[in-house]
């Protein structure tokens, strides 16, 4: 009797692979996602060797299931790398911009699920294969709002560097990257993407539906050494002290849940022009 497993692989060789069986499939908590067939490759190898029409649709199945993204063949390459070095091409811009059923291309599901600083090199190879940089998914958030709301390594400066280059928007409807890097970055150089970010805003004192702008975002979320630093840049950028929040308004250094760092942030405010005499 054929294993599933067995089966899974077996599908992934069809043109037309059924999605539901494979969805099916992989319910059965006895399946071993991370199974390899006897060339050594994984299911997501496997996949992307032979491009399907349901290819992200059945890559957003494997990511739910945990699939093992750093898997490598004999020569020492991921999935991702030859999904878009090898199946993907400027001549077939159609396949790199083919979209889930909530409208996420493979871009949005990199920038949300991946984790490994080589997500650089993935990233670079989708925008030389001519992916559609501003594609947004059905909540209307485009791949710089999730790399920012998902990512942790240092180099996601570099990555919102190279989407910025190709003309990707901070602000896409209700989504800011601004607030979003300030609410779930938590790296010392976040400094660097807020210096990136906020010469691209239209609207640096823009709001969430809580009444808070980044500077708020900020001091609720971040409690590097560094956040002084930010705070004053912000403030040199025009950004607003002041929330109004349940229809009051409220200072700053009341919002900020570390009380050591109330003084220092204080003092930075009353020497700041954004204060009435």
């Amino acid at each position: 009797m054929e294993s599933k497993e067995t089966r899974l692989f077996t599908l992934l060789t069809e043109a037309n692979p059924d999605l539901d069986e494979i969805r099916d499939l992989l319910q059965d908590d006895d399946v071993n996602i991370n199974c390899v067939n006897r060339q050594g490759l994984n299911l997501l190898l496997q996949l992307v060797k032979r491009p399907k029409d349901d290819m992200i649709d059945i890559i957003k199945l494997f990511i739910r299931h945990k699939i093992d993204l750093n898997g490598t063949d004999d020569y020492g390459e991921h999935a991702l790398f030859y999904l878009c070095a090898y199946n993907y091409s400027n001549d077939n811009l159609d396949q790199v911009n083919c979209q889930s059923k909530h409208s996420r291309n493979l871009l949005h599901l990199l920038c949300n699920y991946y984790e490994k600083e080589n997500l650089i090199k993935v990233v670079r190879l989708l925008l030389d294969s001519g992916i559609e940089v501003n594609s947004t998914t059905k909540c209307c958030r485009n791949a710089l709002h999730l790399l920012c709301e998902y990512y942790q390594q240092d180099n996601l400066v570099d990555i919102a560097q190279l989407l910025l280059d190709e003309g990707i928007q901070v602000e896409e409807d209700k989504w800011n990257a601004l607030h979003l890097a300030c609410r779930f970055y938590g790296r010392d150089n976040l400094i660097s993407l807020v210096k990136l970010l906020i010469d691209k805003v239209e609207n640096v004192n823009y709001l969430d539906s809580d009444g808070r702008n980044a500077l708020h975002i900020l001091c609720r979320s971040y409690s590097n050494a560094n956040l002084i630093d930010i705070i004053e840049l912000l403030i040199e950028k025009g950004i607003d002290i002041h929330c109004q929040r349940q229809g009051r308004m409220e200072c700053l250094p009341h919002c900020l849940p570390d009380v050591s760092l109330t003084a220092s942030a204080v003092q930075h405010f009353y020497s700041s022009k954004s204060l009435p005499g």
